[in-house]
């Protein structure tokens, strides 16, 4: 803080909390200020209903090893902060991000809002709705942990108002200089134009996109070898890609069919 100051003196600068926490955020994991903690507490317990909802396991209790594609986006994001993560549904998209983001000790904070919850025509409405003092882009501004999250997840059911709050939000993390601030967007490989265009016009340059693909039969057979049944179809060449479809897989699974 005396280097802070010392650095601004000799040009008249100042520091007021939004500057100073823009300059430490990313450095140091600070404990959230007073006005904005019941807000935070509030979102966290939304974002992580939200992130509940997200299916990660295939039929009872199958785990399905996604450790290369999970490295990959977080490389991406690693890298450039923002990442549009590609993929056909059923390609698990929204469970690797889950995954991503359940680590412990990862994030301070996830924001991840469904296209419901954002539907509103101003950011003051959203605030109102959860009951907040403060609305999303004050506190993303405000947000002093290290490192927070936000996703938006299937960005082709964005639509309307919705949309224009998710570019408000990304808006207000790119003039954060994107600080402790890490993004992923999900959405079907239509929609990496979209995609491109929303970031343009929230005002982000650094982006990038990360194709996923559907997984591969060896990679399920592993997964479900003690499943009875399910090898033989497997084995189908018919049925392969339908099969390496993750929510038809996971409804093979879970009703028995096999």
């Amino acid at each position: 803080l005396c280097q802070l100051a010392a650095d601004n003196r000799g040009t008249g600068g100042y520091f007021d909390l939004s500057k100073l926490l823009q300059r430490l955020r990313g450095t140091f994991d600070l404990v959230d200020y007073p006005d904005f903690r019941a807000d935070w507490a509030r979102l966290d317990a939304v974002s992580g209903d939200n992130l509940a909802n997200v299916r990660s396991v295939l039929g009872a209790d199958i785990h399905l090893d996604r450790a290369s594609d999970l490295a990959t986006i977080l490389k991406n994001i690693g890298e450039h902060s923002i990442a549009f993560v590609a993929g056909e549904s059923g390609s698990g998209k929204s469970s690797l991000i889950a995954q991503l983001a359940r680590e412990p000790g990862r994030f301070g904070h996830i924001l991840w809002l469904t296209p419901a919850q954002l539907s509103k025509t101003s950011q003051n409405e959203i605030a109102m709705s959860h009951g907040l003092h403060h609305t999303l882009p004050a506190l993303i501004r405000s947000s002093s942990r290290s490192s927070c999250f936000l996703v938006i997840d299937a960005l082709e059911k964005f639509e309307g108002e919705a949309l224009s709050r998710v570019i408000e939000l990304l808006r207000t993390v790119s003039e954060s200089g994107l600080a402790g601030w890490k993004v992923v967007i999900s959405g079907h490989l239509q929609s990496w134009e979209k995609a491109q265009c929303i970031l343009q016009e929230a005002g982000v340059t650094d982006f990038v996109k990360s194709d996923l693909e559907l997984p591969s039969i060896s990679a399920i057979r592993s997964a479900v070898q003690n499943v009875p049944g399910i090898s033989l179809l497997l084995f189908r060449p018919e049925l392969q890609h339908i099969l390496r479809n993750l929510m038809v897989l996971d409804w093979v699974l879970r009703t028995n069919l096999v």
